[in-house]
């Protein structure tokens, strides 16, 4: 696991809900699943209700992650704040501009959560944030910094093989599902394939790009051996390395010739390039007819 932090704080912010429902701060996360998120707190006085911990699109105010850290009443007192953090149950892949945020249901203008902030450098990529009552709509103050850590995932991706498709002599289709992109983003995919078993990207193998969403995906597989046995997975790669399916394999099929052509009646039958029996009807015999044009 790694974290963004910013760990240092020289004051405090009150919500008073109000005014304010929560505070937190709006950043860019990038292309990272969110597993945890900390703030450090203490409340004034005794207040009833909980705390919640959130992380919110900025794009239209949604609710990613959301879950509930305890009783605002275990809270210490002001001077005394003290880091309080959540785990998601199901974090989620996330590449955008959100908030994370501190939301308490209950507080006043005397009894109510306090959130630990900085007032000097402060960053100029981020910005404190808070959701007013009154505007119903999150607002931005340039001169904090709220005091936080979030922690996400360094997980490659989940990637499956499916069975292979189109097989002819010589070639095939690999097919695979990517089912989770990981904590970063998919730089590489398609299918890697060797005579010896479970091959690696260091054998043969596709190379289909970066991808961007979850889904299937085919690899135009040639240049294969007729009659030799191919081991083939789906594979996926993000910056915390490659993960590949379970293994498929298939033999591939023997080319029987042309030259292999029998009379059954006044039928003529061969076996094509890719081994399936052909038939002509009514020919007689095959020294009365050139076979030639249609072989």
């Amino acid at each position: 696991m790694a974290t963004e932090e910013q760990t240092t704080y020289n004051t405090t912010q009150p919500i008073d809900v109000s005014l304010f429902l929560s505070i937190g701060q709006r950043l860019t996360v990038s292309t990272r699943r969110i597993t945890k998120v900390g703030f450090w707190l203490s409340k004034s006085l005794v207040i009833s209700g909980d705390v919640y911990f959130k992380v919110v699109k900025v794009s239209d105010d949604s609710v990613i992650q959301s879950k509930v850290w305890g009783a605002i009443s275990d809270l210490p007192s002001p001077g005394s704040e003290a880091y309080k953090e959540v785990v998601f149950d199901s974090p989620d892949f996330i590449n955008e501009e959100v908030r994370i945020i501190v939301e308490p249901t209950a507080g006043d203008d005397e009894a109510r959560v306090l959130v630990a902030c900085q007032d000097t450098d402060v960053k100029a990529d981020e910005k404190y944030t808070r959701y007013r009552v009154y505007t119903s709509e999150y607002e931005e103050v340039d001169t904090y910094d709220c005091a936080y850590i979030y922690t996400y995932g360094e997980e490659t991706p989940e990637v499956t093989t499916q069975a292979c498709t189109n097989i002819a002599l010589e070639s095939l289709t690999g097919n695979g599902m990517v089912t989770d992109l990981g904590s970063s983003t998919v730089t590489q995919h398609g299918h890697c394939w060797s005579t010896s078993q479970n091959p690696t990207t260091d054998d043969d193998k596709t190379t289909k790009g970066a991808i961007y969403q979850t889904g299937h995906f085919a690899s135009a597989i040639t240049g294969l051996i007729s009659g030799a046995t191919y081991y083939f997975r789906a594979y996926a790669t993000n910056s915390y390395g490659t993960a590949y399916g379970s293994q498929v394999s298939n033999t591939m099929g023997t080319a029987i010739g042309r030259r292999h052509i029998w009379i059954e009646g006044k039928d003529i039958h061969w076996f094509g390039e890719s081994g399936t029996e052909r038939k002509k009807q009514g020919v007689g015999v095959a020294s009365d007819h050139s076979i030639l044009p249609w072989l």
